[in-house]
């Protein structure tokens, strides 16, 4: 857009430079002239133009007055145009900047750029924050008019600039293109707003201001917090290819942990060779339970083997080959489990999951829910171990471990509250202090046979976790190599070493902030 408003300026400029050149050629020599040069033909064109017309300047030949009609139709524009542009200065900088100005003490919400995502994070934001200063850093393009929040010509940095310090700030990095994102984000480090980037990568070190968002990730934790498996011998078959469908695997493997003998079967359908890569110890995490078939060709190649699904999973990058599948699916195969779809509008006969309403909300952009939790397991480790390092302090690993514990807290709990008819409310995607005293009370109530499940429940996820992560067995600990001493069957070890698999647990109980008696 940019492009074609400058082309059409430098056509403009072009037409009124020859308009002035035939003016002066068609006036030049004619008796009782008074438009003989280049200055004068300015100014009789500046005059018809801005319709003032003083009359000390007039075309006297007939190519001269066709020339200063031209000149005089299109003042029109030229009036319009004028009105337009100073409206749309007033509009689009003069009032803003106003408006800020009487505002700077407020929280702002800045967005580096309008897109459908940041837009419906925006109105989230206003929804829970009333009222909300909410801004997008307009890049020159066309929007629509925007439904919340407004437009300025200024990049985040001038914005917070303009705050001077006064009230503080909240800047969003969600671009498609992560390079920019990231690369904004170290250009805000030294300011004092908070930094939300949408990217894959993981810093060693993690700053207080910054925020790291990963929606295929959060897309994985949201379906099987809300659709958890309920039973150890359930059949579930994934087909898709990307980054959504390997971040869904992945969650799989390392959430769906429910019994030490369980008997999951995962079917998985599609381009999954970058996760089988990246993963090189998968049969080491198959060993004791659990099955995984990585299956070549179309998805449809075999619909005996979708007939028997328990749950099926369309999960493309792209919503719409999801869609055209699950159609295909329902049109031909009489299939009998449950169908989920990511990213699709809700219709009868599937559930859908993954969309952008529900993944850009606040609440999993920013620091939602879940990764508060992995932050409270941490401070309590940090006060049972002296010298232990603040979340900031953590790498990416440590960080990750926190996450996947407090993700399977969520489990652990549901665990509990079904061992004696109880229930999780919404799934398990939300974790009250009323579910955690009723599951620490339970957790209290177990007997040793009990609380020995729960330990081998416990070491199975623990070593999952790690061998997911590409760590080995070894008789000594090398955190540099990853390799522990812990990596084993949890019958071959020590008493001492199976106790340790209580405190995850136990820690139910320090989160319900009620101790037991």
């Amino acid at each position: 857009m940019k492009r074609k408003k400058t082309l059409f300026a430098l056509i403009a400029v072009i037409l009124y430079f020859l308009m002035l050149f035939l003016l002066i050629a068609a006036e030049k020599g004619a008796p009782g002239a008074s438009i003989t040069g280049i200055g004068s033909a300015v100014w009789y064109s500046l005059t018809t133009l801005t319709t003032v017309g003083y009359g000390d300047m007039y075309p006297v030949t007939l190519p001269g007055r066709l020339i200063g009609a031209m000149f005089q139709v299109l003042s029109i524009g030229v009036l319009v145009a004028l009105i337009t542009a100073a409206f749309s200065l007033l509009r689009g900088r003069l009032l803003p900047l106003a408006y800020l100005w009487f505002r700077r003490k407020s929280h702002w919400f800045i967005f580096s750029g309008i897109d459908q995502r940041q837009i419906l994070t925006a109105q989230a934001i206003a929804r829970e924050n009333d009222p909300a200063v909410i801004l997008f850093c307009d890049d020159g393009s066309d929007h629509d008019i925007l439904p919340v929040g407004f437009s300025v010509s200024l990049p985040p940095a001038k914005l917070i600039e303009f705050q001077k310090n006064k009230g503080t700030a909240t800047v969003f990095a969600m671009s498609d293109d992560q390079t920019e994102n990231d690369r904004l984000a170290e250009s805000l480090g030294n300011t004092s707003c908070r930094i939300c980037v949408m990217t894959d990568y993981e810093p060693d070190r993690l700053s207080d201001k910054l925020i790291l968002y990963n929606p295929y990730q959060t897309c994985a934790r949201l379906y099987w917090f809300q659709y958890p498996v309920t039973s150890p011998d359930e059949v579930i078959v994934i087909i898709g290819d990307g980054k959504y469908a390997g971040a869904l695997l992945e969650q799989a493997l390392l959430f769906n942990i429910i019994a030490p003998d369980q008997q999951l079967s995962y079917h998985v359908i599609g381009d999954f060779e970058n996760f089988r890569r990246n993963h090189p110890a998968l049969d080491q995490v198959f060993a004791s339970c659990d099955r995984l078939v990585f299956h070549e060709g179309p998805w449809n190649e075999d619909f005996e083997r979708l007939k028997q699904a328990d749950r099926i999973i369309f999960c493309h990058d792209d919503p719409a080959q999801s869609m055209e599948e699950v159609t295909q699916l329902k049109r031909y195969c009489p299939a009998k489990g449950r169908l989920f779809v990511r990213g699709a509008v809700p219709l009868s006969g599937y559930t859908s999951f993954g969309t952008q309403e529900t993944l850009y909300q606040p609440g999993y952009v920013l620091r939602s829910e879940l990764y508060q939790t992995a932050i409270r397991l941490h401070r309590i480790y940090q006060d049972s171990v002296a010298g232990a390092p603040g979340w900031e302090a953590l790498n990416g690993f440590l960080r990750r471990s926190n996450l996947a514990s407090a993700d399977h807290l969520r489990m652990k709990v549901r665990i509990l509250l079904d061992s004696k008819g109880g229930t999780l409310p919404e799934s398990a995607a939300q974790l009250t202090s009323d579910s955690l005293t009723r599951a620490a009370q339970i957790y209290r109530s177990l007997d040793d046979a009990a609380l020995d499940r729960c330990r081998r429940i416990e070491h199975e996820r623990w070593m999952r976790f790690h061998l997911m992560n590409n760590w080995q067995y070894a008789p000594v600990r090398d955190n540099e190599q990853r390799k522990h001493p812990l990596l084993r069957p949890y019958d071959e070890l020590s008493r001492e070493d199976q106790l340790k698999d209580s405190h995850a647990w136990e820690l139910i109980e320090k989160l319900s902030g009620k101790e037991m008696p």
